[in-house]
């Protein structure tokens, strides 16, 4: 038999996030509260990248989705490593029925970047980071929250939302002359492991021992860096380029398209939007193609309500506010409604 949330309509039954949060991307209710379930709650973004030391912002969204006002208490489920800070009378404070708040997290990251085996937030389901770890050419530290918000009402129930922070990793790697793994102890040698005595005479930089290289990578970053420098350059010409040719705002032709190889020196034209678009029409569409509509259409505060509603299918997209074809800031909070099964009490 399958198991629905009362709240969003997503299936549950052996997804459950953390064993017991619905795995609705904006919900996260606590299934353990069946009938009473009437508190939503999600992270945006639900990933950040930060540094050792750093602070970053993250937006707790609570939606009470309750018969009845109530205020929110705010918990990690896990003790949390770093620091997190939140106006807790922010969320105490009443919220309407069908109302959603907005609760600023502020997250520091602690300087002892070794974190756990397998955080929370990935165990809530957060993606994985792994594609940021091989680009910086070593695993990346990841440092999750979850947070658990309950009503302060009785019968209102609970739920869980969380947010990852990662760390990207740095190579961390001293070779000398000959290809040794050395230390970067003061005491490294250019061409043996045990190390060789000063040559004399031999002029030495300043605090750096006879044979070293000056680079913790033997010299070997200096092509990578240079190229990565003719790369930016070569975009911000082809920017000034586009920007000067007196086209207007988000009326240039893009070419080639993403992905094309093209040779050095060729010319690459931008699109430049105005940062404002049409909302579409999503009516009669299913809930996860309205949703994904919305992505392709680069809107960025996209919230989604339930609405019971027996004469439509299950999960389809009943409307948006503001309506379909309303133009709007890409930033400009859109809401897309939804349709599910009535409830039978």
């Amino acid at each position: 038999m399958a198991l629905y949330c009362e709240l969003c309509g997503t299936r549950t039954d052996g997804v459950e996030r953390l064993g017991v949060y619905c795995p609705g991307e904006y919900c996260g209710t606590d299934l353990r509260a069946g009938a009473d379930a009437g508190v939503r709650a999600w992270c945006e973004p639900e990933r950040r990248f930060g540094v050792a030391g750093g602070t970053v912002l993250v937006d707790l969204l609570v939606c009470n989705s309750g018969p009845r006002a109530t205020g929110f208490h705010l918990e990690p489920v896990e003790p949390v490593r770093g620091r997190l800070d939140f106006d807790r009378r922010a969320a105490g404070a009443p919220l309407a029925s069908g109302a959603t708040r907005r609760i600023e997290l502020r997250y520091t990251v602690p300087l002892d970047l070794v974190g756990p085996a397998l955080d929370i937030a990935s165990r809530f389901g957060v993606p994985a980071a792994d594609v940021v770890g091989r680009a910086q050419g070593a695993l990346p530290s990841r440092f999750g929250v979850a947070l658990r918000v309950a009503a302060t009402s009785a019968h209102q129930g609970a739920a869980c939302a969380a947010f990852a922070v990662d760390v990207p990793g740095q190579l961390d790697v001293d070779l000398d002359h000959d290809g040794v793994r050395g230390r970067d102890d003061g005491n490294r040698s250019g061409g043996s492991r045990g190390g060789r005595p000063a040559t004399p005479g031999r002029p030495q930089r300043p605090g750096q021992p006879d044979g070293g290289t000056g680079s913790r990578t033997g010299g070997g970053c200096g092509p990578l860096v240079i190229a990565v420098l003719v790369a930016v350059v070569a975009v911000l010409v082809a920017v000034v380029v586009v920007l000067g040719l007196g086209r207007g705002r988000g009326t240039s032709t893009a070419g080639p398209v993403e992905g094309t190889e093209v040779p050095a020196g060729a010319t690459v034209v931008l699109r430049v939007s105005d940062g404002r678009a049409p909302v579409p029409a999503v009516a009669g569409l299913t809930r996860a193609d309205a949703e994904q509509l919305l992505r392709d259409l680069h809107f960025t505060k996209v919230t989604v309500f339930s609405e019971q509603d027996g004469t439509k299918p299950l999960n389809q997209a009943l409307r948006t506010d503001p309506a379909a074809g309303t133009v709007v800031a890409l930033d400009a909070p859109v809401t897309l409604w939804f349709a599910t099964r009535p409830v039978l009490r």
